[in-house]
This record gives structure tokens, C-alpha cells and sequence, in this order.
């Protein structure tokens, strides 16, 4: 993002990109500064590949990324945008180095289409993850017995 001179920020076309990373799995990197409408940006493109390609595993990873702070209108557009753009090809999402007060959002928009997703360290573990849900490392942060939608609260 950079400043458009007005106090307002606007997007840097190179803060992401959507790429083939394995015949199942669709990758999206961001780089510098990102914010909500990059991520949204992000899903949509993914999802187009993953349509085109036939994967069906999402691997985000915000590893070179510094995350925008931004209200809560920001992020509920983000969300919005988000639940449109996911569909039932995608099986599982697997969110990379992004700190919990980040992930929430996309973690809740996946809830919304049923489809799983935890947040990990590194790329290594994200891919056992989504390639073996059953038998990978469990999430960064796991949720209370009892309380299914714990892991959609923002963190304190």
C-alpha cells in the first residue's frame, strides 16, 4: 500500500499473488504491506484458480507480509467478499505466520462454508495439515470442549 496523499492508503499491485504450488494445491504469498482489500483480492483469485485447476487445498501464507491495521468496517467487507468467494471446491484452508487477530476473519468465512482451517507456524506443517487432516500437527489454537466457534473470536 502506499499513500495516496489524503490520509488514505491505497494498494500495491505486487502485495500478493496466486499460484499453482501443487497439482491439489493452490498457494497465495503476500508480500509487504497488505491489508483487507488485498486479501480479498487474494480469495478471489484463488478460488478462480482452484476452479480452473482442480485443486482443492488453499495454502496462505503471510510469512513476508506485514498485516495493515485496519476498523471494522475494513474487515467486515473483507469478510463479506470472502464468503462469496469461497466455494465448496475448496476442502481446506490452511492460514501460514499470521497472527491470530488476522486469521479470525478468514477463519470465520471458511466457517461459514464448512470448511476447515487452522493457522501454523510454517509451510511444512500447513501442507502435512492439508494433506492429512486427520493425522497433521493440531491447530496454533484450539478450541475449548464445548465451544465450537472460540478459534472466530478476535484475540485480546
Amino acid at each position: 500500500m502506499d499513500s495516496a496523499g489524503d490520509g488514505t492508503t491505497i494498494a500495491s499491485p505486487m502485495s500478493f499473488l496466486a499460484i499453482q504450488y501443487a497439482s491439489d494445491t493452490v498457494l497465495v504469498e503476500y508480500t509487504g504491506l497488505v491489508g483487507y482489500r488485498e486479501r480479498a483480492m487474494a480469495v478471489a483469485r484463488a478460488v478462480e484458480r482452484l476452479e480452473r485447476s482442480g485443486a482443492h487445498l488453499l495454502l496462505v501464507d503471510f510469512t513476508r507480509a506485514v498485516l495493515a491495521e485496519e476498523g471494522p468496517a475494513e474487515r467486515a467487507d473483507y469478510i463479506a467478499r470472502a464468503i462469496v468467494a469461497l466455494n465448496a471446491g475448496v476442502a481446506r484452508v490452511a492460514l501460514v505466520a499470521v497472527p491470530h487477530a488476522h486469521a479470525w476473519p478468514a477463519e470465520l468465512a471458511c466457517e461459514v462454508h464448512h470448511v476447515p482451517t487452522n493457522e501454523f507456524p510454517d509451510r511444512a506443517s500447513a501442507m502435512q495439515w492439508l494433506r492429512n487432516a486427520e493425522t497433521g500437527p493440531p491447530p496454533l489454537v484450539a478450541r475449548p470442549p464445548g465451544n465450537p466457534s472460540s478459534r472466530l473470536q478476535p484475540a485480546d
